[in-house]
């Protein structure tokens, strides 16, 4: 029966015979890839994208330009499009530093409390 050390050094051997096969068989399958492409006129957007068709949340290549009119996009999403409710504001000093009790205490709240004062002096009122 074989100990654990030897199994992970006959797979530790035999990933590196699998390692050397793939480099060997690269450039072969490199070349083949380039030759298609050259054959068949292929563009990174013939490659790259389902069917032909642009991926979601990029231009074709022939409408990239000239279009500054488009919204800008991320992720397939335009700028914008995701609407998030504001964060009231649930803590106000006299200066007008505020704190939505979200995340770390921000430094002017916990000097304030370092000095002696409660939380509840910067509450802000619920309705305004």
């Amino acid at each position: 029966m074989a100990s654990l050390i030897d199994l992970n050094r006959q797979i530790a051997k035999l990933q590196k015979q699998a390692d050397a096969i793939k480099n060997r068989e690269r450039k072969s399958v490199i070349a083949q890839i380039r030759q298609a492409i050259a054959d068949y006129e292929l563009t990174a957007e013939d490659l790259f994208s389902p069917n032909g068709t642009p991926r979601r949340g990029r231009k074709p290549a022939a409408d990239s330009q000239g279009s500054e009119d488009a919204a800008p996009r991320r992720r397939g999403r335009p700028v914008g499009s995701v609407s998030r409710k504001p964060v009231p504001i649930r803590y106000r000093d006299d200066e007008g530093n505020t704190w939505t009790g979200r995340g770390k205490q921000p430094n002017w709240l916990r000097a304030y409390l370092e000095a002696g004062h409660s939380i509840d002096e910067f509450r802000v009122d619920e309705e305004g």
